[in-house]
C-alpha cells in the first residue's frame, strides 16, 4: 500500500530511461519529468501531488536500509497518532562502509514526545538526527495544515523546512530502526556546489 512518486529534475544522464522501465512494471510509480529547477522545488512539486496518508523523502543518491523501513515508522505513526516518526540512519561512503552516530541517544525511556518535550531534549541537538528530512515520516495532513514547504535556492534546504516542522508538531515519535543510509564523499554533490546559500531562515 504505497505511492512512489519519483521526479526526474531534468537530469542529463540515462535517470529517464530507467525510471520508464520500472514504471512500466510497477503500477505504484508515478513519474513526473519536469526541466530542471532545483530540490526544493522539486521536492514542493512531489508534496503537490502525494495522495498518502504519509509522506516521506528520499535523495537520488541515497537508498533505503531495508523493506520494512517505513512499515516499522507507519506503524509508530498510527499507534500513538504522531505527526512526525524519526528513524536512525546510516551514513555510507565510497567504499560502501556504514557506521551510525545516534544509536545511543535513541534509546530513551519514552520515545514519544510533545513539541515541548522534544525541543527540550539533547536528542534534538544532534545533527541530521533532527536536521534532515529523509530519515523521517511526515503526516500529510500535519504538512498541508502549516503550509510547510521548502524554502528555494538554498542547500541545506532540509534544516529550515524540520526545525520548523518539528517546531510547530504536537506528537514526535523516535524509533531505533535504521530506516535510511545517507551517501557522502561524492565530489560533485549539490551541497559542495559553491555560490548558493547553504541556508535561509
Amino acid at each position: 500500500d504505497l505511492e512512489i512518486i519519483i521526479i526526474n529534475d531534468g537530469s542529463t544522464d540515462s535517470s529517464q530511461q530507467i525510471i520508464y522501465k520500472y514504471a512500466k512494471t510497477d503500477q505504484r510509480i508515478k513519474f513526473i519529468n519536469q526541466k530542471n529547477v532545483g530540490l526544493s522545488s522539486t521536492r514542493n512539486n512531489g508534496l503537490k501531488i502525494a495522495n498518502g496518508k504519509y509522506i516521506a523523502f528520499v535523495d537520488s543518491d541515497d537508498f533505503i536500509e531495508n523493506k520494512t523501513a517505513y512499515e516499522a515508522m507507519f506503524n509508530t505513526a498510527e499507534k500513538h497518532s504522531s505527526e512526525i516518526v524519526i528513524g536512525n540512519f546510516n551514513f555510507v561512503n565510497e567504499k560502501n562502509e556504514k557506521w551510525s552516530q545516534f544509536n545511543e541517544f535513541l534509546y530513551l525511556d519514552d520515545n514519544n514526545f510533545d513539541q515541548n518535550s522534544f525541543l527540550k531534549n539533547k536528542t534534538f541537538f544532534y545533527g541530521n538526527l533532527s536536521q534532515g528530512v529523509w530519515n523521517k515520516l511526515y503526516k500529510k495532513t500535519f504538512l498541508k495544515k502549516n503550509k510547510l514547504n521548502f524554502p528555494d535556492g538554498v542547500i541545506f534546504e532540509d534544516t529550515p523546512f524540520s526545525i520548523k516542522a518539528i517546531s510547530i508538531s504536537n506528537k514526535i515519535s523516535i524509533i531505533p530502526d535504521i530506516v535510511y543510509d545517507y551517501y557522502i564523499g561524492r565530489e560533485d554533490s549539490l551541497s559542495r556546489k559553491k555560490g548558493v546559500k547553504q541556508l535561509d531562515f
